[in-house]
Parts: structure tokens; sequence; C-alpha cells
């Protein structure tokens, strides 16, 4: 939709639950934006913190390389690292882009709304409609909201523990004991090797109910003393489709992944999801190649109609069928010449491309018209053969002071600085590209075509109807 400009802005995430923003601000946030002061080309940093988490917003010079960029800053932030608390978990990095825009807004909710249990609705968004989604070539990352996530809670008996006295806190401390990490350790036996993984870590709720646990001069196991069970994290937002709680999945595609391709596998795949899960409704809410397609209409919209309108003016005026003929194959071969172009130079078909071309499709008429009425003047004094040779040329030069008089108007877009220069480089080079290629054209093929068609009413060579027709269905192809 958009052409790919990477924007100068980079985002540093940072999740400490428990802690309250005066805290994050003086312990996390103040070391490492002292340290990411450091890095080349910023333009401007801030950072915003709330009770549990904070953000550095970093704005980098445009035309800085974000690649880079970004390793720097993560290099930045892992020498920070021992500055800050030990509970502390690396931050995240995030950059953005213009194509981050999701292409797709899609909602998934039960079809009964009796039997909706959004947990379950949840988890099997993520581990199946999630999945397959992220399966397509076109699609990069799809993000869900409005979900619940589980958790489990785990209630100790009181009554048992009290009599022990056993406080709550050397129960948790006995949990996260057996909650360990131990990482990788080497084991040699003389000439082998073993890399052994030693872990702890709980996985499943049967691991947490059979965690040993010393009360006293006892051994339990926790289920003994505790009641454990899922229950659901508190949820920090919902989604609502027509009034009724949903999961929204927000698609974002590849950046250089086709729309139209992506609507159609989009489209296959919720027809497959209808199949196999009855019980659900899955709806696209937003569509954003909706947009794009109606700007590819309006191209081919205009150039029909561009096409149709100066074909019939020329035939009204001039009273020939074959100068309207010259109308309909120029103007769809300087098109074809200028996607060659397009894909030589990697401009993507994009809204802002697609602009230059349909005001470009104008202009290219404009040209073949002039040289054709200049043609068509010479031809009262002069031979056809005089006439297709030396009529382009004595209109040349004010044809293309015409042309150069658009592209003056759009060309300096290419010079803009920032984000609004790269985003109108696209347009600028398709108007230039379109109305060169016309000029190209209308110097060179037009009078060919004209000599072809029109020798046969002037009488100056026999026509060969088969080499015409071979003519122009080689130049449409």
């Amino acid at each position: 939709m958009l052409p790919e400009i990477p924007v100068p802005k980079i985002i540093v995430k940072i999740d400490v639950p428990n802690a309250d923003a005066r805290t994050l601000e003086n312990t996390v946030i103040r070391p490492l934006r002292n340290q990411l002061l450091q890095v080349s080309s910023i333009k401007n940093i801030k950072s915003k913190a709330n009770n549990g988490s904070a953000t550095i917003d970093i704005t980098l010079g445009y035309g800085t390389n974000i690649d880079l960029a970004q390793i720097e800053i993560n290099e930045k932030i892992d020498q920070a690292m021992y500055l800050l608390p030990r509970n502390v978990k690396r931050p995240k990095i995030v950059k953005t882009a213009l194509s981050d825009l999701p292409i797709y807004e899609i909602a998934v909710l039960p079809r009964d709304t009796n039997l909706i249990n959004k947990r379950a609705l949840s988890i099997f968004c993520e581990k199946e409609i999630v999945r397959r989604l992220e399966q397509l070539e076109e699609v990069a990352i799809v993000d869900m909201h409005g979900y619940t996530q589980p958790e489990i809670s785990v209630k100790p008996d009181l009554n048992l523990l009290q009599p022990l006295n056993i406080n709550l806190d050397q129960l948790v401390a006995q949990i996260k004991d057996k909650n360990v990490e131990l990482g990788n350790v080497v084991l040699k036996d003389g000439a082998y090797e073993y890399h052994v993984l030693l872990t702890s870590t709980l996985r499943t709720v049967d691991d947490i109910k059979n965690i040993p646990v010393r009360l006293g001069n006892q051994t339990y196991l926790l289920k003994q003393v505790a009641e454990i069970r899922i229950d659901e994290r508190p949820e920090r937002g919902s989604y609502l489709y027509n009034d009724q709680e949903a999961i929204a999945l927000s698609v974002r595609k590849q950046p250089d992944a086709n729309n139209f391709k992506l609507k159609e596998e989009i489209d296959r795949l919720l027809v497959l999801f209808s199949k196999d899960y009855p019980n659900l409704k899955i709806i696209i809410m937003q569509d954003q190649s909706k947009i794009l397609q109606v700007a590819y209409d309006n191209l081919f919209s205009s150039l029909s109609f561009g096409l149709f309108f100066s074909a019939l003016i020329m035939f009204w005026f001039f009273g020939n069928w074959r100068t309207s003929l010259i109308i309909l194959v120029v103007v769809p071969v300087s098109l074809c010449i200028t996607l060659l172009f397009f894909y030589l130079l990697k401009i993507s078909i994009n809204l802002v491309s697609l602009s230059g071309l349909i005001l470009g499709v104008g202009l290219m008429i404009d040209n073949a018209i002039i040289i054709i009425e200049n043609i068509r003047i010479w031809l009262k004094d002069h031979t056809l053969e005089d006439t297709v040779v030396k009529a382009p040329n004595e209109i040349l030069a004010p044809m293309f002071s015409s042309s150069l008089t658009n592209i003056a108007v759009f060309a300096p877009l290419v010079l803009f600085g920032g984000i609004a220069g790269a985003l109108f480089y696209d347009q600028a080079l398709s108007i230039t590209i379109a109305l060169t290629c016309s000029v190209f054209l209308s110097y060179t093929l037009i009078p060919v075509l004209f000599f072809h068609l029109m020798k046969k009413r002037f009488g100056h060579i026999d026509v060969n109807e088969k080499n015409l027709l071979f003519l122009i269905s080689t130049i449409l192809f």
C-alpha cells in the first residue's frame, strides 16, 4: 500500500512487574538513557515510566541505517545491564516502519454466545488460527488482542501451616528453588565429551502439585498443603464485536509481499476455517488492501476512458480510424515500458506510484495527439515518406520542452528531505518515467505506425495486410 520507508525511530521497552514509576526512573531508565546517549546519529531521546513498565523513544537522523543503529543500541544496552537491578529482564528493542500497519483486522468469536469460553478461545486462536495465518509466505506476524492468559494459583492451607510456624514467604521460597534453570554442563569421559542440559523448570500443573516442600521435620507434596488450580490472569483489555466478546487478530504482511496475492490466500484460508470450525465466526473487519485495489482500478479506468475518448475525438475530427488506432497502440506500450523501468529501479506498485501513473496516462495521450496532428498538417504539402521523417523532428523540441515543464513540477519532490521526500519519491519517478517513455515513443513509434497504416491510402507502396497485423500484434505483445 505504501513504499517501504524505514522510520528513523527505535523504541526500547522495559517491563519490571511490581515496580513503581519512580523506582524505574531512578534505577533503570536513568542508567539506560545515559548509555544510549552515546549512540551515533541520535537526534532526540525521551523516556516515560509507568508502574511496572517504561519506554525509551530514540529518534535518529533521517537516512541513518536502522539495522546498524539497532545493533549499536543492543550493544549499549548490554553494556548497561550490569548497572541495572538483578530482577530486571533485558529490555526489548522495537524498530518501526510504515509497513508495520496491519493489512487486515480479523475478529474471531463463537456463533453461539451462550457457549463462549474466552480462555479456551484464546488458546485455540493462539495455537491454531494464528499459526495457520503465519504459515502464509506473505504474512510476517499476527498479533492477538482481547485475549486472556491462564495462570496457576496456589492457595496454601493456613490451618496446616500456622501450627508449624511456617509463613508464606518460606513456602514461596521453596517453590522458587524448584523452578531453576541450571543451564548446560559439559561432561568429559576420556576422549568423549557430552553436553548435558540440567533443568528443573516447572512445565505443567502436575509438576507444581508434586513439588516436595519441607514443613518442620516432615516433607509434603505441595498438593497436600495447598489448593492448586488454573485461573485467568486479570484482563488488561477486551475486544467487542457487535457488543459480543471476541478475539482480534492484526495481520502484518512481509514488506515485499503482493497485497492481491495475500488477499487471495486469506480468503482461501477463511473458507477452510469456516469448514473446519463451523462453531466459530471469523470475520474480516478491516481490509487495507481495498484502498490499493481502488487505486489500481482507478489507473485502469483512467487508461480505458482516456484511450476511448481520445480515439473517439481523433476519429471525430480527423474522420480516420487509423489515427485512432495509433492512440490505442501507443499509450499501452508507453505504460508497459514504464512498468519495465519500475521493475529495473525496484519501485513497487503502491498508492503513491499509482497516483503518478494515473497523472502520467493523461500526459501520454497529449504527446501522441501533438505528433499525429503535426504529421497530418505536413501531409498537405509533402509526401508520406518525407512527412513521417520531418514532421516529428520539427515538433520534437517543443514537445520535449512541454514534457520537461511537467516533469519540473514533480521532479523536485525527489530532493525533499525526511520521510516526506522518501514518500513522494515513487510518485516523482513514476511521472518522470511515464513522460519520458511517452516522448520517446511519440517520436519513434507513432511515425512508423502512421506510415504503415497510411501508405495504402496514399498509394505509395503496396500494403501487405499480414505484415501490418503482425507489426501491430508484435507491438501490443
